[in-house]
């Protein structure tokens, strides 16, 4: 899957004569919202702070100026574990202790308590008698108390309540709740929400402020690439346009087109729109593709056509700054003919599918690598509409995979490993087959390369951001193998090597480059001349 669009945009590509979708997922969150958040605990702790009653707070002048301390004793609380408190607060014990030091240990336990996901949370020493060198720390976790939308967006009152409703009255305010919350906001179709804590009326709640405003209304993409395959057309053109929030519900509509330098169209429409306060997003879409064979197959007269209708949605489980999981889940109908016109009725071919699809995708971010991940399950029944009765005919299912791993090396330096896989049940249709060539597998060989039933593919490419802005260099590593029928066990292997250059300016335009070399001597069987040595593009502009 390649990230064209960022957040709000789907773009529908075709490779080969099979169509496929790449959609771009919104990222959970962004990080402007992520810095606001954090910009605003050190307002929140001192508000909090002032906001405890006086008589809550240690008189110094009570206070000896040192103690022998032999045990703290943890109150106001009943969530976090008191030996996990005394654990972060060790080093005091069995010491002679000043004031200065005793506070120092309550901020120790406010910062413990906020590491586990307690974002306001604060520690103090109350006002007290100290005897046989036993110190109370009293803990203030911080309960949520009102939530108020500044509403500055299209997005309709009613829809803010609804995603906000999610949060839990009276209940303490977590970090992953409130970062959920925000980030189902910011998965909005041109939406941006930013959340500011400060002190509640009553004692240790924490109001929330939930400011809300317009992104862009419309977001449009032109691209040009060679990913297609021989026969349908290597070279292809194309735009996507997405409408954002036309309904005020944080809904969206898109449409785009693309068409190849032979006889190939592709053209897609779609709806999505939220459901329910727990950041659900409902789609339905339709794709058809045309297509007339070129070169040889023109002798054939060989043309096709694909029509899909899709309903999908997802329901996000984990939505904060570091994780992301969502549930997906939806239903795929295809309608399919192909014909060889050159022998009449004989050369022509209807079938249609219909097929289930669930499971997951997430991802996990720390502060040198990224890591995006999915697994889904399809069950599918597979007709053909004549007489014919193939072994591909009948009940299938699948199972696909895929892995993405960035990792920071210094400054200069990431590595990307992509792993994705597919498992049949039996034998499949082309169109729900798994193929090793092309753009996005190994890059030494064409596209639509080595199509089978099960199969892997893995990469390895070391990037290097040169003194550019925006400029990177590339060296990579592509190999995979398939099943290329599970009934007669035969399979392919393959692997290339390359190098690339990629110039990227977030939010505005991409152009990547790559060439690729075998690594072995596997040769081609797609195309008719086999050849060493195979350049990639891709160029697209946003608006």
């Amino acid at each position: 899957m390649l990230d064209l669009m960022g957040k709000g945009i789907t773009v529908v590509l075709t490779l080969g004569i099979t169509a496929s979708a790449w959609a771009a997922p919104s990222l959970p969150g962004s990080s402007a919202d992520v810095r606001a958040l954090e910009q605003n605990r050190g307002a929140r702790q001192q508000q909090t702070d002032l906001q405890q009653p006086e008589q809550q707070k240690a008189d110094e002048e009570t206070l000896p100026q040192k103690l022998l301390l032999r045990q703290f004793v943890f109150t106001g609380q009943q969530e976090i574990d008191p030996a996990a408190l005394t654990e972060a607060t060790q080093g005091y014990l069995g010491q002679e202790v000043t004031v200065t030091e005793l506070e120092q240990a309550a901020a120790a336990v406010t910062d413990y308590c906020r590491q586990q996901g307690y974002t306001v949370a604060t520690a103090v020493l109350p006002q007290q008698n100290i005897q046989d060198g036993t110190v109370e720390i009293r803990i203030f976790l911080g309960t949520l108390g009102k939530v108020i939308i500044e509403n500055d967006s299209r997005l309709s009152d009613a829809a803010a309540a609804a995603l906000a409703a999610a949060l839990e009255r009276d209940g303490y305010i977590r970090t992953a709740g409130i970062e959920s919350v925000l980030n189902n906001f910011n998965d909005l179709p041109g939406i941006s929400a930013a959340g500011i804590l400060s002190a509640g009326e009553a004692i240790g709640s924490t109001d929330l402020t939930i400011a809300l405003h317009d992104g862009k209304t419309a977001e449009h993409i032109v691209y040009s690439d060679n990913y297609g395959g021989k026969y349908s057309g290597r070279y292809r053109y194309g735009f996507q346009t997405t409408l954002n929030n036309p309904g005020r519900i944080g809904d969206k509509i898109f449409a785009g087109g693309m068409l190849s330098n032979e006889d190939l169209h592709n053209y897609n429409f779609g709806y999505e729109m939220p459901l329910g306060s727990r950041g659900t997003r409902l789609g339905i879409s339709y794709s058809q593709m045309d297509y007339t064979l070129g070169d040889y197959f023109a002798l054939l007269d060989a043309v096709g056509r694909a029509k899909t209708l899709s309903l999908y949605a997802s329901t996000p489980l984990i939505n904060t700054s570091s994780r992301h999981l969502s549930v997906i889940y939806g239903y795929d109908n295809r309608q399919l003919k192909d014909e060889m016109r050159s022998f009449g009725e004989l050369g022509s071919t209807r079938k249609h599918s219909n097929t289930l699809h669930g499971g997951i995708v997430g991802s996990r971010r720390g502060s040198a690598s990224a890591t995006g991940y999915s697994a889904l399950y399809y069950l599918g029944q597979l007709s053909y509409d004549d007489t014919s009765a193939p072994e591909t005919e009948g009940r299938f299912s699948k199972f696909t995979t895929d892995i993405n791993h960035i990792q920071h090396l210094g400054s200069v330096f990431d590595l990307h490993l992509n792993f994705h896989g597919q498992l049949a049940s039996r034998d499949l249709d082309g169109s729900e087959q798994f193929s090793l060539g092309g753009a996005n597998g190994v890059r030494a060989y064409p596209q639509g390369e080595a199509s089978g039933d099960s199969g892997y593919q893995a990469t390895a490419e070391l990037r290097y951001s040169t003194p550019v802005p925006y400029l990177s260099l590339a060296a990579f590593t592509d190999w995979g193998e398939v099943d290329l029928a599970k009934s007669c066990g035969q399979h392919r292997n393959m692997a290339g090597w390359g190098v690339g250059v990629e110039y990227a300016k977030p939010n505005d335009y991409f152009l990547r480059l790559d060439y690729a070399r075998k690594l072995d001597g596997e040769k081609f069987q797609s195309e008719a001349e086999d050849k060493n040595g195979r350049l990639w593009f891709l160029a697209y502009k946003l608006f």
